[in-house]
């Protein structure tokens, strides 16, 4: 058997309360247990439309760089109350220019980072 195999950056939602800024180093812990940061730049605001859900989601994109020495590859997992809880993500550092197609059009804002 083929499983297929998606590529994505970590997201998620804003809990009730919580600022964009808040929900972003919420959810990169949770997801990739990174939890430090150089620098913090928002790319973009949109809206998008997934099709699969036929909903509507206000995307913020932020790139961040990492203050901590990390492993080329590494496994995490996510420790929330989320509907991925309990799953594991391998991460692994590649060359932005060598970046994957993105699952749910998460690659819409990587050529900014080349401006």
């Amino acid at each position: 058997m083929i499983q297929k195999q998606e590529f994505e950056f970590p997201a998620g939602t804003v809990e009730e309360g919580e600022t964009i800024e808040e929900a972003l180093y919420r959810e990169i812990k949770e997801e990739s247990g990174l939890m430090e940061f150089l620098s913090v730049t928002k790319l973009k605001t949109y809206v998008y439309h997934h099709e699969g859900k036929s909903q509507y989601h206000e995307r913020h994109v932020f790139h961040l760089e990492i203050k901590e020495k990390t492993a080329e590859r590494w496994e995490y997992k996510v420790n929330s109350k989320g509907e991925d809880a309990g799953l594991i993500f391998s991460y692994y550092w590649a060359p932005i220019q060598a970046i994957p197609k993105l699952a749910v059009n998460q690659d819409d804002c990587i050529n900014q980072l080349f401006l």
